[in-house]
């Protein structure tokens, strides 16, 4: 792990070596005055783009014409930072021997990969055809072609582990999204079988369109993988206030067990948004919630392998770091994004991964 003396420059990294394949996280935290004009990937310096696989970077209005034209890469533009450049990046690599790509429209739209125990396809910045439709129209259609490409690859929607979602204006329709979502998972079957993890905030994109999407498939081979849901012991199912999204799924082989925790905030078991106006207190009754759901699977925070997290504020950045140094976490492989949360009383979120080695 690299870190810089400035709190909200940083650069982080892990990595999982496993038999079958190796990945590798980096993420890259910088605030640059306007008159630096640098996209964060500039700060990765010894990093070399080609050598990752996919990536997100989200960034200001400002630098939004400095990122890199890659289709790997899904940008997305804020404007909770008006006043500066301020962008965050991660980046994964996966070396894994037999990862394809999937392109549609002459971009890398996705790829897949697979191991002794499962196949998996992770698919990358879908957005809608057409913008200029209405939003649900959209949100229907980003999904249909979520379907296509999995279908394509040979796996069905339902064997979906997580997604994310990535709303413009999120606060102004976050109920129609929900809706349009619960509407497919019906008809696709999705509650009969596994309803994923997911990630759903707020910020546009450079298609101009109502939202993107990524999404994680994971396609046991055999009994060896199990892809399972795993619920929150602080938080009540999210279904309970009509959000489609499970709290976490684990994904175990005899290799490793991997937990994909949702996007998490300061809700109760209720449903009901607590600390509100307080962004300290959120930011500890998230982490709160967090840790008590990671050592519920056996798993410390020395074992999370990636994490984003969402602010309103950027001053509350430095909060959360001194909330993770008062509990003992150093050294988390965490970006950073301002965004808007789900609610407009929420001003902290946070996802992750973790994984502990089990051969």
């Amino acid at each position: 792990m690299i870190a810089a003396s400035n709190p909200i420059k940083t650069v982080t990294s892990s990595e999982t070596a496993l038999r079958s394949r190796r990945e590798r996280t980096v993420n890259v935290n910088s605030a640059k005055e306007i008159s630096g004009q640098a996209s964060s990937f500039d700060t990765a310096q010894a990093d070399n783009l080609k050598d990752f696989t996919c990536g997100f970077e989200f960034l200001s209005p400002l630098s939004k014409a400095l990122c890199p034209d890659d289709a790997r890469f899904v940008k997305f533009v804020g404007d909770k930072d008006p006043g500066q450049t301020f962008s965050c990046a991660q980046m994964t690599s996966i070396d894994a021997g037999n990862l394809a790509w999937i392109e549609r429209g002459g971009l890398k739209k996705a790829f897949t990969y697979e191991d002794d125990y499962a196949q998996y396809c992770r698919i990358i910045g879908i957005a809608p055809e057409n913008p200029v439709r209405s939003r649900s129209e959209q949100c229907a259609d980003v999904f249909s072609r979520l379907e296509e490409i999995l279908d394509s690859c040979g796996f069905a929607f339902t064997d979906t582990a997580r997604t994310w979602f990535y709303l413009d204006k999120l606060l102004d329709w976050y109920a129609e999204f929900n809706s349009v979502r619960t509407d497919f998972f019906i008809r696709k079957g999705v509650f009969d079988k596994l309803v994923p993890a997911s990630t759903g905030i707020g910020i546009g994109n450079l298609s101009g369109g109502a939202l993107s999407a990524d999404l994680y498939a994971v396609k046991p081979k055999n009994t060896k993988c199990t892809v399972r849901p795993v619920s929150s012991p602080l938080q009540g199912e999210a279904g309970s206030y009509k959000s489609s999204f499970s709290r976490a799924v684990e994904i175990q082989t005899p290799e490793e067990k991997r937990l994909l925790l949702s996007g998490t905030a300061s809700i109760d078991k209720a449903g009901r948004s607590i600390y509100v106006g307080d962004g300290k207190g959120q930011i500890a009754e998230t982490m709160r919630v967090v840790s008590a759901l990671l050592e519920s699977r056996g798993m410390p925070w020395s074992s999370v392998s990636r994490a984003i997290a969402y602010f309103i504020d950027k001053d509350d950045i430095p909060i959360f770091q001194t909330h993770c140094l008062s509990m003992g976490i150093r050294g988390l492989p965490c970006a950073y994004a301002l965004t808007d949360i789900c609610r407009a009383d929420l001003s902290f979120e946070i996802e992750l991964d973790a994984v502990i080695r089990l051969n």
